[in-house]
């Protein structure tokens, strides 16, 4: 069966000499092209979700407060390509900062082929410092290798986002972290 592939037409049309009919065990274009259709879709899949990140530190955990919360959500455009987005609202009442080096969680491991360095930069962040936007500000996300996890590098370079780096953490800051990478997580 030859086929012409077309663009706005869908995925083939049959040539001339061909009936679009059923005939035999053949099912007819109709279903052909539903069947190849579902094929490509699949390869090209496009699912989005919810995860809740884990938020850890170093040293002792934080803890996020009443009226704080942490959200991920992310979609996943070919199989193994994810690109997520990570929001910490950093509650009031009972909020404790914690100490070291904060951490988030993945929704997927990262594909091993990719863990060749130490850590990898795989997004951008923003820090915002409630009492004060001049002191806010935009992190590298990256993936730290040993831990499997993400954590934020300073505009600095030499420094990761902590409970002090690059400013206190306090009530009512807040962080939004976008990144993407591939995973083998089907």
């Amino acid at each position: 069966m030859g086929t012409t592939t077309t663009p706005n037409l869908g995925l083939i049309k049959p040539d001339r000499d061909e009936s679009i009919k059923p005939i035999g065990a053949f099912a007819g274009w109709a279903a052909q092209n539903a069947l190849n259709m579902d094929a490509l879709d699949a390869v090209f899949r496009n699912q989005s979700d919810t995860w809740t990140p884990t938020w850890t530190a170093d040293s002792s955990n934080p803890t996020i407060g009443s009226g704080g919360s942490i959200s991920g959500k992310y979609l996943r455009i070919w199989p193994k390509f994810v690109v997520a987005w990570i929001l910490l609202n950093v509650g009031t009442t009972g909020f404790i900062a914690g100490s070291g080096t904060y951490r988030f969680s993945l929704p997927f491991a990262m594909t091993p082929a990719l863990t060749l360095a130490n850590e990898i930069s795989i997004g951008k962040a923003i820090l915002r410092d409630a009492t004060s936007a001049l002191v806010s500000e935009a992190p590298a996300v990256c993936y730290d290798v040993a831990n499997n996890n993400l954590f934020l590098r300073t505009e600095q370079g030499s420094a990761s986002w902590s409970n002090t780096t690059p400013f206190t953490l306090a009530q009512s800051d807040r962080v939004s972290a976008f990144f993407c990478y591939l995973t083998d997580v089907a």
